[in-house]
């Protein structure tokens, strides 16, 4: 009931408008080039892909705006890997895209045992970075008053490392 009131209430607007129009003075129908230059306003869909994100950002395209569905690349690249016997794992993210080197690269050793793990990249590239880590123990032996220390490091074998690998800021 609402809407047929609201399009009769439309037709009467377009009706009087209309009559307005054909007494008016001031009514000149629109040109093509008319409608031309209030088209060339409206925005249109960027039809490239979104960039990556930056620094301090920058401003788009005057005219355009991106779509609901468009997806902007990710700039990092993360994952957890599982170390092997020697206590070395590799991180390829080369299906994801390469990033800019040199490649900045975050660990997190996700432990709960005894001893320190100690983790550190031994080579990146713009698609993989390879990481090593070692668990540290310390032991402290009493002589007569004098303590005697020593550090042992184990390969972690099975040990998992959250790797998060950045292009250069």
């Amino acid at each position: 009931m609402r809407r047929a009131g609201l399009i009769l209430g439309l037709m009467l607007v377009g009706l009087a408008a209309h009559a307005f129009a054909q007494t008016s003075s001031l009514y000149t129908p629109a040109t093509k080039d008319d409608v031309a230059a209030v088209q060339a306003q409206i925005p249109q869909p960027a039809m490239v892909v979104p960039p990556t994100e930056m620094p301090g950002g920058a401003i788009g395209t005057p005219g355009s705006y991106r779509p609901a569905d468009a997806r902007q690349p990710r700039i990092t690249r993360s994952k957890t890997v599982t170390l092997a016997a020697d206590g070395t794992a590799t991180f390829d993210w080369s299906v994801q895209g390469a990033i800019a080197t040199p490649v900045q690269v975050a660990l997190s050793p996700v432990y709960a045992g005894t001893g320190v793990p100690k983790c550190w990249v031994t080579t990146t590239s713009a698609t993989s970075a390879t990481v090593k880590c070692v668990i540290e123990t310390v032991s402290l032996l009493s002589v007569a008053g004098v303590n005697v220390g020593s550090v042992t490091n184990n390969a972690p074998s099975g040990l998992q490392v959250g790797v998060i690998a950045l292009p250069p800021s």
